[in-house]
């Protein structure tokens, strides 16, 4: 079983808000853990765009 560990905001959808990491204090005792959201994978942003861009250029036509 593979956990993959999301901020709040990309749990909630909210993306653009994410800044990327994830704060624990578990014991008094703080952790720090990178969002592993695919919102973060720059092979994903750049898709993301390129659709984004084809359906404007879309609704041109």
């Amino acid at each position: 079983m593979c956990i993959v560990d999301k901020s709040e905001k990309c749990i909630q959808n909210e993306h653009g808000l994410c800044e990327g990491d994830i704060i624990e204090v578990i014991h008094d005792s703080k952790t720090t853990k990178i969002c592993e959201c695919q919102c973060h994978n720059n092979m994903y942003r750049l898709i993301r765009r390129m659709q984004a861009a084809n359906s404007v250029n879309n609704s041109y036509n």
